[in-house]
């Protein structure tokens, strides 16, 4: 039975966690497509994950029809979100489990939680990349809630995870984010 630091540690649920993100951090994502309700959404998931769990499976089944049909109106709606059939798989199989519920409930507060961010050194710097690219793509919009603290790009490391990229670095954490006001 995998350990909670399993859990957040396991790809597929940092790539889910990333996805939902977006919409949770930034008000003007939600601006942009307000015919995703995407609070109902995670509203909907909440109640069947504190009406009892996910112990009964018709709860289960009914988590998971409603998260596919979120992340499936997330990615409709902004094909920079990604995730891949092994996610999908991942889901499924862990929704099976007995850790469903736990698992699927820090799904939720991982996606609501703090925003981090990177510069783009930083990425640059853990993908032998150019750090002009990085800075040109967080110019160009290509990250949700990427913004420009001076003459600095911070680009959050859940908006980079939530378009596919994944890096292991040390995060800056911000006091005030320019988005998280509605």
């Amino acid at each position: 039975m995998p350990t909670y630091t399993d859990i957040l540690k396991n790809p597929h649920f940092s790539q889910f966690a990333a996805l939902l993100s977006v919409p949770y951090r930034s008000y003007q994502w939600r601006n942009q497509h307000p015919h995703i309700p995407f609070w109902l959404r995670t509203q909907e998931l909440s109640k069947l994950l504190n009406g009892g769990g996910l112990a009964h499976p018709a709860m289960r089944d009914a988590f998971q029809e409603k998260f596919l049909k979120l992340i499936n109106e997330l990615r409709q709606a902004d094909p920079r979100l990604k995730y891949s059939e092994e996610d999908i798989a991942w889901l499924i199989d862990t929704l099976q489990s007995e850790q469903a519920s736990v698992a699927m409930s820090m799904l939720l507060a991982m996606a609501s939680a703090k925003t981090t961010y990177a510069t783009p050194v930083q990425i640059a710097n853990a993908t032998e990349t150019n750090e002009s690219t990085w800075r040109n793509r967080a110019a160009s919009g290509e990250f949700v809630g990427a913004y420009k603290a001076g003459k600095q790009w911070l680009i959050p490391i859940m908006s980079l995870r939530a378009c596919g990229i994944t890096v292991d670095i040390p995060a800056i954490d911000v006091d005030v984010e320019p988005d998280e006001e509605e």
